[in-house]
């Protein structure tokens, strides 16, 4: 008898305690709106952040670009990528030893 009162017990304390819930999730909810605002918030730093890299460091492979600006390798090459086709930044070189370059700079 003990045994199932132990049981039951347990299950009460899980079912009543929304101090555990809020414990586990503290950060507030936010709307999708707000997500997406951060989202594109942080692109925009990211490449803000790789256009200036590669104005003050020309000619730099992507390998180091990631590492020197402290962004993923994968979220690099995409952002370079759209800095490219946005006519910001071209690739210069061959694809193990090129780099990076401003559109015009004569490096």
């Amino acid at each position: 008898m003990t045994n199932k009162i132990k049981k039951s017990e347990k299950r009460e304390q899980k079912k009543s305690t929304p101090e555990l819930k809020e414990a586990v999730n503290p950060i507030p909810a936010i709307s999708n709106k707000h997500r997406s605002d951060i989202i594109c918030c942080r692109i925009k730093e990211e490449m803000n952040s790789l256009l200036a890299y590669v104005k003050n460091n020309p000619g730099k492979h992507i390998v180091h670009i990631a590492n020197d600006t402290n962004i993923s390798m994968r979220k690099a090459m995409i952002r370079l990528k759209e800095l490219r086709d946005d006519g910001k930044i071209e690739f210069r070189g061959s694809k193990k030893t090129g780099g990076y370059y401003l559109p015009g700079d004569d490096c």
